[in-house]
């Protein structure tokens, strides 16, 4: 493998800086290096996946789901054009996913379907996504990035989501996010400019405080909107993420 060979393309959905390595032929210890090189040679970048040129798939460079990605991955199959496909995430989901005829693409997002889904721990919520955990609190935050970095790692420890392969904190205020997203695989810790699965989990939090079925919009770090919208009938059976994606789809090289 040369890491110089590779070639990606950046995509914005909501903000949120993905790059999608175009090959998935990799092993997971490669995966780890290609996405250490990318993150270090492309600052703006948060994420790194790689979509397959045989079957319409994407895998994550540390195995969690990304509802972000998702969309980039559907974005980049459809070419930008309107139409709907089913995508094969990680080996492990087959999702709906597509672009409207306004534009915005979207996906569906893998859920647990039960009662348990939402566990309350003291003052805040834990919403289980199947893929990625987070940790609600509705309060306005203010610390400092580094600061704002250990205190939700200390509440991902605390909660002991750091079990899972992918967990976060999403503190709301109103219908304004601020992620926290850590990756257990890849080691990485990200507030994170916008945050599909994070927009997924606000959505099922207000299913369950309201006992409806729900599509908002919700207002990331970056000032861009990302639409959520869930079925509820006893617990969320369902639940979409819809937005604009951003990308000329050009290909690029690490140097």
């Amino acid at each position: 493998m040369k890491v110089e060979d590779i070639k990606y393309i950046k995509f914005t959905p909501g903000g949120n800086n993905t790059a999608l390595v175009i090959n998935n032929n990799y092993s997971k210890s490669e995966k780890k290096i290609i996405n250490d090189y990318i993150l270090g040679f492309d600052k703006s970048i948060e994420q790194v996946g790689f979509v397959s040129k045989e079957e319409y798939r994407l895998d994550m460079a540390g195995g969690e789901f990304c509802g972000n990605a998702t969309r980039s991955a559907t974005m980049y199959y459809l070419n930008n054009k309107q139409g709907n496909i089913k995508i094969n995430v990680n080996g492990k989901y087959l999702l709906n996913s597509g672009i409207d005829k306004d534009g915005l693409t979207y996906c569906e997002i893998p859920i647990i379907k039960d009662k348990n889904q939402v566990v309350k721990k003291d003052d805040k919520y834990i919403i289980k996504l199947d893929g990625i955990v987070f940790l609600i609190i509705e309060n306005k935050i203010d610390l400092k990035e580094k600061e704002l970095k250990e205190y939700s790692f200390n509440l991902i420890n605390k909660y002991k989501l750091n079990k899972y392969e992918a967990s976060g904190v999403i503190y709301l205020n109103n219908n304004k996010i601020i992620p926290v997203v850590y990756v257990k695989e890849i080691n990485t810790l990200f507030i994170e400019t916008a945050c599909g699965s994070g927009t997924a989990a606000v959505g099922i939090y207000k299913s369950f405080i309201t006992k409806e079925s729900i599509e908002e919009s919700i207002i990331q770090p970056s000032g861009k909107e990302i639409k959520v919208k869930t079925n509820y009938y006893e617990y969320v059976n369902y639940v979409e993420i819809k937005g604009k994606v951003e990308s000329n789809l050009k290909l690029k090289k690490i140097r």
